[in-house]
């Protein structure tokens, strides 16, 4: 098991390769499920994990020489050593609430010295949170960079749209 970095700033930068925070808006939990929701939004038909979207699915696996079965950005948030915020429109397409209330859970199962992570589910539709409320989008960032950076959760967790951050311990 991965230990986490230092409470220091700067060696949690380094030790992460100098990332200091991870923003993810409208991420997919696997690449699998959002081909399937773009093929879907497409009008493609078969439905997903119909025999037309696997088989498209296999098909650019092929061509392309990747493992999609591997490209599951959820996986990877037990690895990020340091402060994680999720932006996870309730309105996108391509996040079904399952994977949405799985980022959450995968946040929540971080090691506390690895945050302050935040989740934030936003009024808005794939990629649009800054469209929706552009105040709301500054100032919920700009929270988490200031929370990430000084160590300290910083988010708003009182506003109607549920959200959470997890401090520090």
């Amino acid at each position: 098991a991965e230990s986490p970095p230092s409470s220091n700033g700067d060696a949690e930068a380094r030790d992460a390769g100098g990332v200091a925070a991870v923003v993810l808006e409208s991420p997919y939990a696997d690449f699998r499920h959002a081909a399937a929701a773009h093929m879907d939004r497409l009008g493609l038909p078969a439905g997903p994990g119909g025999l037309l979207h696997r088989w498209a699915v296999n098909l650019a696996e092929r061509s392309s020489g990747a493992d999609f079965a591997s490209v599951r950005p959820i996986d990877l948030l037990a690895h990020v050593p340091v402060p994680v915020m999720a932006i996870l429109p309730a309105a996108d397409p391509y996040l079904p609430a399952q994977d949405a209330a799985l980022f959450e859970a995968a946040l929540s199962a971080r090691p506390q010295a690895w945050g302050p992570d935040a989740c934030w589910r936003a009024d808005a539709g794939h990629l649009m949170a800054v469209v929706a409320d552009p105040d709301e989008y500054r100032e919920r960032l700009r929270s988490f960079i200031n929370g990430a950076l000084s160590g300290e959760a910083a988010c708003d967790t009182q506003n109607s749209t549920p959200s959470f951050t997890k401090p520090r311990s």
